[in-house]
């Protein structure tokens, strides 16, 4: 990538050593300095490089591939259509896509009411392999006296009741 002519903004590019290789976007050329994105990574990552860095390449045909797959699949979740979702907990949630946002984002609708604004990483198609959401089973009318246990509460549902008590103005 020796060539500074043959580099423009919108080309994906590889930056680092031997290993590991990172891919990237080439964003802005200025000069002989070259500002790179890289791919899923927060924009507070990017860096200005020189034209002439050794640690720049053109995109290996493995990763190319692989990069390919990935801008494939951001458009693979429809409005409407039934997921599930990562919340904050790092366990997935059945939920619903409410629309496209920008950068690739969704915003989905948990089943419990929340929403909240996701990567298309943090969303998957359902596998029925999701943490189910255990809630404490109301008192029978007629056996006051029973002497059940109640079902243990999951650690998401006791933070959104939680949450919900506490914050009134949670957006739902």
């Amino acid at each position: 990538v020796y060539n500074t002519p043959s580099l423009s903004s919108g080309i994906n590019a590889e930056y680092g050593d031997n290993s590991p290789w990172y891919v990237a976007r080439i964003v802005k050329v200025e000069g002989r300095r070259i500002l790179i994105h890289y791919l899923n990574w927060h924009k507070r990552h990017d860096q200005w490089i020189s034209a002439r860095s050794p640690r720049l390449r053109p995109t290996s045909k493995q990763n190319a591939t692989k990069y390919a797959a990935v801008e494939h699949n951001k458009d693979m979740f429809k409005v409407g259509q039934e997921v599930e979702a990562k919340w904050i907990d790092k366990h997935y949630y059945p939920a619903t896509i409410l629309s496209l946002e920008a950068n690739n984002h969704y915003r989905v609708l948990f089943i419990d009411g929340f929403k909240k604004k996701l990567r298309y990483s943090q969303i998957r198609l359902p596998t029925g392999d999701v943490t189910p959401i255990i809630t404490p089973p109301v008192a029978s009318s007629d056996n006051p006296d029973s002497t059940e246990q109640p079902a243990q509460e999951s650690s998401r549902t006791k933070r959104l009741s939680a949450r919900k008590s506490d914050h009134p103005r949670t957006l739902r």
